[in-house]
């Protein structure tokens, strides 16, 4: 672990989170580095040597009478949380199939890493058509409509070879989608 990946991990999350506003494969990025470098941190946090006797370090007598001293003021009353309850009395899990799959998303079938590579290697990192590609398959009725939307925006016109492990993800990703929600 070295300090140049970590000042490399904070100038992307510097960039991305200088942009009025985001897309939500740049939220994904940023999540990602944030998750990146806390790692790389705790790592070179681990690594370094105990340090006894910091200055300025309260002794076992100050913080005894400062405990003390909080109990003897009356804090303020701790209100209790309140229950959640639903206004609809439906069960979340009683609407019908049709509507609970009209509501499914193809994003939710695709894993971070496999996101990255799809839009890196067949988008070129163009979230925007990335998006369009998922809003056209989340659209689609069936698998053969979803195959035909990815031939049409994706397929032809990025130039794909059947044979690119992302290409290959993509399908498989989309195939699991379709069956499994019985579309």
């Amino acid at each position: 672990m070295n300090m140049q990946r970590v000042k490399s991990l904070i100038g992307k999350i510097t960039e991305l989170s200088g942009k009025d506003k985001l897309d939500l494969i740049e939220i994904d990025l940023l999540m990602d580095y944030t998750r990146v470098l806390y790692a790389d941190l705790s790592e070179m946090r681990g690594k370094q040597p105990v340090q006894l006797g910091i200055k300025n370090e309260p002794t076992l007598e100050e913080l005894t009478n400062a405990m003390q001293e909080d109990e003897e003021e009356p804090g303020e009353p701790v209100m209790p949380t309140p229950a959640i309850t639903f206004i609809n009395e439906e069960e979340p899990g009683d609407e019908p199939e049709a509507e609970r799959v009209k509501r499914d998303d193809i994003r939710r079938h695709i894993g971070i890493n496999d996101k990255y590579q799809i839009l890196s290697e067949l988008f070129n990192n163009d979230s925007a058509a990335y998006e369009t590609m998922l809003e056209g398959i989340n659209a689609s009725s069936d698998f053969r409509q979803a195959l035909e939307w990815i031939d049409e925006h994706g397929y032809k016109k990025y130039s794909w070879n059947d044979e690119h492990e992302a290409v290959q993800i993509l399908y498989g990703i989309v195939s699991n989608y379709f069956s499994g929600t019985g579309r």
